[in-house]
């Protein structure tokens, strides 16, 4: 009917739209990822260094925390990594602990790139950034009871869009085999739904960039994590760091006392900043309340001289 074939039309657009809106967002998130990337190796540029210059104990007994800042060495250095050890450690990058870290600037450009108003404060951007993970943690556990072969083109397309994959100019085994790829990832090898996400942002560019899906699309979307990991900001990798690490490390190993210490240190200022909001809104609460009653004894004063005339 000409009404249906003027509104897959419309869909068309609109997808195609949201695609180029996504493209710009995605080079402008590489782009912060990418500063926070180099921010991080050049404070970061001898620990792989001092793992490697360790006694022979430590190199035939490999620590936890020390193995995973290894590998965000390596990761940062743009080297090949194992597609096993990228899952590993991107398994411990658990969407809470992502999001409570992120900063503001993260936490904009991700709700931009997935459609969400970048307005209110972190608090609420990172509400609606949870709400959207448990929504697509919801819909990836359907697709999987349902069968991924029940759906139509159309709705492949749209759950690429969802996840902030590519949603035009494929064909549906295009669509069905990066949807499969994300549901591999997200359920099967549990990594976090956000860091997929931000992985999506330097797979969808190399897509557009050869105009098809890649033949190697696994491989390369697990390199994108690795990407995302590379640029994440320092407070989200410090957490990790301390929650892989060992008792004996946090006690002993100078790289974990050390990260443990500005741990502590991004947490007491986050207090700092928390009680001086509080006590902004109390001070203003307690002026309004002070203009109320202002307002009230004026009133009272008028109200008197209005009944004597």
């Amino acid at each position: 009917l000409p009404s249906t074939f003027q509104d897959s039309l419309k869909a068309e657009e609109n997808m195609k739209r949201e695609l180029k809106m996504r493209l710009n967002m995605a080079e402008f998130f590489q782009e912060t990822l990418q500063d926070l990337a180099q921010e991080q190796k050049k404070r970061a540029a001898n620990k792989l260094e001092s793992i490697e210059d360790g006694d022979s104990v430590h190199k035939k007994k490999e620590k936890t925390a020390q193995a995973f800042l290894a590998f965000l060495e390596k990761a940062r250095n743009g080297e090949m990594l194992p597609a096993e050890g990228i899952i590993k450690y991107a398994s411990y990058f658990q969407d809470e602990l992502t999001l409570d870290n992120m900063p503001r600037m993260q936490l904009v450009n991700f709700c931009r790139y997935m459609s969400i108003p970048p307005y209110g404060s972190d608090n609420v951007l990172r509400f609606q950034l949870r709400h959207k993970m448990r929504l697509l943690q919801e819909d990836d556990q359907r697709i999987l009871w349902e069968g991924i072969d029940s759906l139509t083109k159309m709705e492949l397309r749209e759950a690429c869009q969802e996840r902030g994959m590519r949603s035009t100019g494929l064909s549906k085994d295009a669509y069905k085999r990066a949807l499969q790829q994300w549901l591999e990832l997200s359920v099967n090898r549990n990594v976090p739904i956000s860091l997929l996400i931000m992985s999506r942002t330097f797979f969808l560019q190399d897509e557009m960039a050869s105009h098809t899906m890649p033949a190697t699309v696994e491989s390369k979307s697990v390199a994108g994590l690795a990407d995302a990991i590379s640029g994440l900001d320092k407070d989200v990798v410090n957490e990790v760091v301390l929650s892989v690490a060992s008792s004996e490390e946090k006690s002993s190993d100078p790289d974990v006392v050390k990260i443990k210490l500005e741990v502590l240190e991004h947490q007491n200022e986050l207090i700092e900043e928390e009680k001086k909001l509080r006590e902004a809104i109390a001070a203003k609460k307690a002026a309004m309340e002070q203009e109320k009653v202002k307002a009230e004894e004026e009133k009272a004063k008028v109200s008197p001289e209005d009944s004597d005339q």
